[in-house]
């Protein structure tokens, strides 16, 4: 594909932009690309377990950190490197006097939330299930047991399929969306999970089967 890769211009709300393009001979090439790109973001970057420990790692640092935050000195930032964060979770797991020890002990012992629900297929993203079983389980249960993780603006972008200028045989330009069809079907990954403390994860299974289907469906009909 790297000897296909040609400056085409692409247009942008009337004008021709310059931007990175392929004859039409690398299509092939980069549809795989973008295949292994989705499957990246959907199995690896948005994958249940990770984007969990990330709420979980991301609740120690704040907890671990000064007021919250990482110093402003780029050389004091630079102290919190892997090795040292690493450890600082290891101490505070052990030590139930830690202000960082709930998220420390989570990640060490692998007691993290666990997944209780995401959307199927059928359930319409435009109505925000996720959200919509959240707020409901709020109502029945704390809500420091439970978390709420969908796509922000800046996941978003970055799952998205990008669209680039396609340099065909015959001298005409097209984007890559319309001369295939592959990358017209591959829809952007998100992602959409509902999380429950271990110790009440059997409590809200039942209340999911009792109240789900009638709490989607009934958001369905609002629509």
């Amino acid at each position: 594909m790297i000897d296909t890769i040609r400056i085409l211009p692409q247009d942008e709300e009337g004008v021709d932009q310059p931007t990175l393009g392929i004859e039409e001979g690398g299509l092939h090439c980069a549809e795989a690309m973008q295949l292994a790109r989705f499957f990246m973001f959907s199995q690896v970057y948005f994958h249940r377990v990770r984007r969990i420990y990330d709420f979980h790692l991301k609740q120690f640092m704040r907890c671990y950190l000064s007021d919250g935050q990482y110093p402003e000195e780029p050389n004091n930032i630079l102290k919190y490197d892997d090795n040292g964060i690493l450890t600082a979770i290891s101490r505070a797991g052990e030590c139930p006097t830690v202000n960082a020890h709930e998220p420390a002990r989570r990640i060490i012992s692998r007691e993290h939330f666990r997944l209780v629900y995401s959307p199927t297929p059928r359930h319409k993203k435009s109505l925000m299930p996720g959200q919509q079983i959240y707020e409901a389980l709020k109502d029945d249960f704390e809500q420091d047991l439970l978390h709420h993780d969908t796509n922000d603006e800046e996941d978003a972008e970055g799952a998205t399929i990008p669209d680039f200028p396609v340099l065909k045989s015959d001298g005409s330009i097209i984007s890559a969306a319309a001369g295939s069809d592959m990358l017209r079907s591959i829809s952007d990954a998100s992602y959409d999970y509902v999380f429950a403390d271990p110790l009440i994860v059997d409590e809200v299974q039942e209340w999911l089967d009792e109240n789900k289907k009638d709490l989607l469906a009934e958001k369905e009909g609002e629509c």
